[in-house]
């Protein structure tokens, strides 16, 4: 998909869309059919020439109306909840592209990315004026824990009822579909245990919010007695995919990425022993722990080793100090 400049329309299959001469009653996706897989689902927004003029040089209606841009503007902000936005700025065009209005409208509009060469008279000016790191930290997801709440032990056969709060600080929700999968790693042998909710969605994870996951794991009944390690593994869906240290979702927090494996330290461990006790188990649902899950958690010895910077340590400083154990 590429829009035409001059034109002021975009070509997908070789039909014109565009933003602006929406037509009557026209309706954004919604969580209805958001993650569908159709093709309106799965086409996302670019704008190449972000904040350089009125209408953005044609992505939105010209010459500019007050009334049209209203109805645009409400039109893009619920449709980029769901989709992937981008784009470039293209002209240096003060105030506007400034950086009140800049961090206004990424936020607005659920900004992923941005071209960081171009136009550097932009990009430079968002530099002088101190915004460009809050910018570069805020596009796409960035998710911060929270609070969390574990069960401290159980008996094989057992339940650890769990309790985490995720806040995004970021403008968007995460794009791809990933497992929420908890990890149980035996602090002497290093086994792998783990266990998915299949029913928690990362992509509603929304930006500017806070989000909650109650569940309750269920230990094998021939879980060997130990203390367990617990993490979370937010990696890709594909078999391919799924141990690529690449591909596994990062958290904002100094010090929980796990950077040999790319999974996330709660700071939480569950003595499992025979008569051991279950706390009371909570709202969430009930999700049910497999051993033997080294080979689709840990990445493999070939590994090239982590994204450099993948969980953006160093920029906000928070901590998992409000842990309950």
């Amino acid at each position: 998909m590429y829009r035409n400049a001059n034109e002021g329309y975009a070509l997908f299959d070789n039909v014109a869309v565009s933003v602006y001469d929406l037509p009557s009653g026209a309706e954004a996706i919604d969580s209805t059919n958001a993650f569908d897989g159709s093709n309106i689902a799965r086409t996302g927004h670019h704008n190449d020439c972000f904040l350089a003029s009125d209408t953005d040089y044609g992505t939105y209606a010209a010459p500019y109306d007050a009334a049209s841009h209203t109805e645009e503007y409400d039109y893009l902000e619920r449709e980029t909840k769901y989709t992937s936005m981008g784009g470039e700025t293209c002209h240096p065009n003060s105030p506007r592209s400034d950086c009140a209005k800049a961090k206004e409208e990424l936020e607005k509009f659920h900004y992923t990315y941005l071209n960081s060469g171009y136009h550097m008279d932009v990009l430079n000016g968002w530099e002088s004026d101190d915004c460009m790191q809050e910018i570069s930290a805020r596009l796409g997801y960035r998710l911060l824990l929270k609070t969390g709440s574990f069960g401290s032990g159980a008996a094989p056969g057992g339940t650890v009822p769990y309790s985490i709060e995720i806040e995004n600080l970021g403008y968007a929700s995460p794009v791809n579909e990933r497992p929420f999968q908890l990890v149980l790693r035996e602090t002497g042998s290093g086994a792998i245990c783990a266990g998915s909710d299949n029913s928690e969605d990362v992509r509603e994870w929304f930006g500017g919010e806070t989000h909650t996951v109650d569940g309750n794991l269920v230990l094998p009944s021939d879980l060997p007695e130990g203390t367990y390690e617990m993490f979370l593994n937010l990696a890709d869906e594909s078999a391919n995919l799924r141990t690529d240290l690449n591909f596994k979702m990062k958290v904002a927090n100094i010090g929980l990425n796990e950077e040999s494996t790319g999974m996330i330290d709660l700071q939480h461990s569950v003595a499992v022993t025979a008569g051991g006790y279950s706390a009371a188990n909570n709202s969430g649902p009930a999700i049910a722990v497999v051993c033997g899950m080294e080979q689709d958690v840990l990445p493999p010895d070939t590994s090239s080793g982590p994204l450099k910077n993948g969980g953006f340590e160093g920029r906000i400083a928070a901590d998992w100090s409000n842990f309950e154990g």
